[in-house]
């Protein structure tokens, strides 16, 4: 098929709307949902006019309003994110995804990484964390909301609509008229930035730059939305602990083996991709589309 040309501009435009979108519908989502939560309340006499209503996070209130609005975006963007990937297929004509099951190892490699990349996040997140109080102020919310909200969010929505935003649409776009290092870079730079805070941006970066490379290596989005599943799943895992483990968890990462821990994850992670490399013998599907 004949690939539609565009200007610079269009280009841009085209590489960057996708990141837009992401938060105009968490935005669209929030605000929506909050008014038909509102108007509810008072029509129903839960909400008493003239009131200040309780917003604290874990109030009856808010955990609507976020469950609501966490539920609707998602949808809509997971939505929205096939349809446009699809919509590149044929009218840009980049190469559809097409997953091969490769070897046995490719797989194993995958779990590897994302087993690894578990222990550098939570190493940088020790690291960093005074230096930003937004990220304490982001687990004090996914604590108030509870469990069954991070499984909500983290693991059933996060790995859906930010692998198919971040690398089934930003990454592929970038990757269609560039290199895969600066295509990676910048798309795990978005990815950062999507979560927020300083501490999750920093290390959220490192694993979107990691996806892209399963992503190039394997040829389908099912290969990064698993990693994504296997890393928000386990921290959700942690959460049901019993109280006494989590304690003694804690206290062991937070001591003098944190740095060794998270330099020995750090060195694994890079093994598994040489050995995803390695086991992965189909030819990269992403590559670069110059007349795009």
């Amino acid at each position: 098929m004949e690939q539609k040309k565009m200007s610079v501009i269009g280009k841009i435009w085209w590489v960057i709307y996708p990141a837009l979108l992401y938060f105009g519908v968490n935005l669209a989502s929030q605000l929506l949902v909050a008014v038909v939560v509102m108007v509810i309340g008072l029509t129903q006499g839960t909400i008493i006019p003239g009131t200040s209503p309780d917003t604290s996070f874990g109030s009856p209130l808010m955990t609507t309003i976020i469950y609501g609005s966490t539920i609707l975006s998602g949808v809509v963007t997971i939505t929205l994110g096939v349809l446009f990937m699809k919509r590149d297929n044929k009218r840009h004509g980049l190469v559809r995804d097409k997953l091969k099951r490769g070897t046995a190892l490719s797989w194993v490699a995958i779990i590897l990484i994302a087993a690894s990349l578990i222990w550098v996040s939570a190493g940088l997140t020790q690291l960093l964390a005074d230096y930003s109080p937004a990220h304490e102020e982001t687990a004090q919310m996914l604590a108030a909301m509870g469990r069954e909200y991070y499984i909500v969010f983290a693991v059933i929505f996060a790995p859906l609509s930010e692998e198919i935003i971040c690398r089934g649409l930003i990454f592929k776009r970038f990757r269609s008229f560039m290199g895969f290092i600066p295509a990676a870079v910048i798309s795990g730079a978005v990815f950062g930035v999507m979560h927020g805070n300083i501490v999750q941006g920093v290390y959220a970066t490192l694993i979107g730059i990691v996806f892209a490379y399963i992503y190039e290596k394997k040829q389908s989005l099912f290969a990064p939305i698993l990693a994504h599943f296997i890393v928000n799943g386990t921290n959700s895992a942690l959460m049901y602990l019993p109280e006494d483990a989590a304690l003694k968890f804690t206290e062991f990462y937070q001591g003098n083996y944190m740095l060794i821990v998270t330099i020995v994850a750090a060195v694994i992670c890079v093994a598994g991709m040489f050995l995803l490399k390695k086991a992965s013998k189909e030819k990269p599907a992403l590559q670069a589309v110059a007349d795009i």
